[in-house]
């Protein structure tokens, strides 16, 4: 992660907008800024941002990445780069409520995510640190595509439950995983 300190982060002087320089590099975006009193300060945060160079002019607000025309004439790196979005539009049009299947991963992501003890005794959810943090591709766990294949799976078996029911029904089918 970049610093202020390092090589490739560059400090500028602060104007009446705040934020005055956007720097990417393999690390993350480094933002630089300016507090009220005019102190310049440096922030590094990490994300991953993705490009993909489509042959349209405009950008319609309701264009479908489902569509394989899209596809035509890419370069593999763009391609990759939509991957990523065109599976999440298929699984969300394969699921009946949308809303409940967004609640319900969210939930899933969290648990996954997490070291540390929550639940009840003898419930999946009590499963001590050493046996969380189960959300990493890189790792050989389940990364998120995987933990959104489940859910929705779930969604698809009970289309009418709220999000807390579909956590809890996830829970005891993966169980038997």
């Amino acid at each position: 992660m970049l610093d202020c300190d390092s090589e490739g982060a560059r400090m500028l002087e602060c104007d009446s907008e705040g934020v005055t320089m956007l720097e990417c590099d393999s690390e993350g975006v480094t933002m630089s800024g300016c507090d009220s009193e005019g102190v310049t300060m440096c922030v590094c945060v990490q994300m991953d941002l993705l490009f993909a160079r489509l042959a349209l002019p405009t950008l319609p607000s309701n264009l479908n990445l489902l569509d394989m025309t899209l596809l035509k004439n890419l370069d593999q790196r763009c391609v990759r780069s939509l991957n990523g979005c065109r599976v999440t539009d298929s699984i969300l049009s394969l699921v009946p409520n949308k809303d409940t299947f967004r609640l319900a991963l969210r939930a899933i992501k969290l648990w996954a995510k997490s070291k540390f003890v929550c639940g009840f005794v003898n419930s999946p959810l009590s499963l001590s640190p050493l046996e969380r943090g189960v959300y990493s591709n890189a790792l050989g766990y389940l990364g998120g595509v995987s933990w959104a294949m489940l859910v929705a799976r779930m969604c698809q078996l009970y289309p009418n439950a709220a999000a807390s029911t579909i956590v809890l029904k996830f829970f005891f089918v993966f169980e038997k995983w």
